[in-house]
């Protein structure tokens, strides 16, 4: 063999090599890509699947703390419920609140500054904000509703103090709130004394960070 057909051989299969090498480079690209992919996909289904599984739990614990509710004879409600959805128990803090006794939304400019700076540290003006802007703040709602029957010359009873002297629930409007993690899940009932406890008049799903309590807001003031 001649010297030029060395050195041509030669230069075959370092071009050879380069090809190989190129070809199993891509490959590894597209392998990892692939495989990224498949574990962006995977890490997607499993969020939708706890998010599904979060909110079943949130609604079992307000049924069952529904129940409990139908046999008080407070005003305010608060309780916990372990439950189990999947694989995870979820521990859900509960509340609720009467709407009957809150102030009603459309007489904001008649309730006294005395009582409403018991509640919560905000001037009427940027409170009347919050209610056009962010009806859904907890603060908002556990102080105002269109349900509400107190006199804005009267301030809000407090504490969970006994309003009945029965537990009977018929036709009553009341606001449930559930919260696990950072999820808030809140439902506005009315309880029918029938075969179903309640009918839900409207519900609402958020963050902790967008439902503001009056303590939240009066920390952050």
């Amino acid at each position: 063999m001649t010297a030029t057909g060395s050195i041509n051989r030669r230069n075959d299969e370092g071009y050879a090599t380069l090809t190989a090498l190129v070809l199993c480079s891509a490959v590894s690209v597209l392998c990892a890509g692939a495989l990224s992919l498949g574990f962006a996909d995977k890490t997607r289904e499993d969020r939708s699947l706890y998010r599904l599984q979060q909110r079943e739990a949130m609604h079992s614990a307000i049924m069952a703390f529904a129940a409990d509710m139908a046999q008080s004879t407070k005003y305010s409600v608060s309780g916990r419920e372990a439950i189990r959805s999947g694989d995870t128990t979820y521990a859900v803090t509960l509340s609720s609140q009467l709407e009957t006794v809150k102030w009603p939304i459309d007489k904001l400019d008649q309730v006294g500054e005395a009582y409403l700076a018991r509640h919560i540290r905000l001037s009427r003006d940027e409170l009347a904000y919050r209610l056009r802007v962010r009806p859904q703040d907890d603060c908002v709602r556990s102080l105002f509703s269109d349900q509400g029957h107190i006199a804005p010359d009267q301030d809000l009873p407090e504490g969970q103090g006994a309003l009945y002297v029965s537990t009977a629930k018929d036709g009553e409007v009341w606001r449930i709130r559930a919260v696990t993690g950072n999820r808030v899940e809140e439902e506005l009932v009315r309880f029918t004394g029938g075969e179903h406890l309640y009918n839900v008049i409207s519900d609402q799903t958020s963050t902790l960070g967008e439902t503001p309590s009056c303590a939240d807001l009066i920390n952050a003031a």
